[in-house]
Parts: C-alpha cells; sequence; structure tokens
C-alpha cells in the first residue's frame, strides 16, 4: 500500500463503511488529481 490508501484505510476505520463507498464514488475523481488526493483525504 502507498500512503495515500494507507491513510484512506485509516479514514475508514475512524468514519466508518459509509464514508468509504463515498470515497469509492469519488476515485476516478481523485485519480485525476494526483498531487490533490492528499488534500482530498484530509478534507473529506
Amino acid at each position: 500500500m502507498d500512503l495515500i490508501e494507507r491513510e484512506l484505510f485509516f479514514v475508514v476505520l475512524e468514519h466508518g463503511w459509509k464514508f468509504w463507498t463515498n470515497v469509492r464514488l469519488n476515485m476516478k475523481l481523485k485519480r485525476m488529481n494526483i498531487q490533490g488526493q492528499n488534500m482530498y483525504v484530509v478534507h473529506v
């Protein structure tokens, strides 16, 4: 796992499955904005 995936994993532990579902829905957008992924994880 890279750093982004690890951060997503820990956020999922904190916020639960509903949050993870929302992240998955936005994964395509995240791939288009690689430099902003870290900020995206923090802001969501």
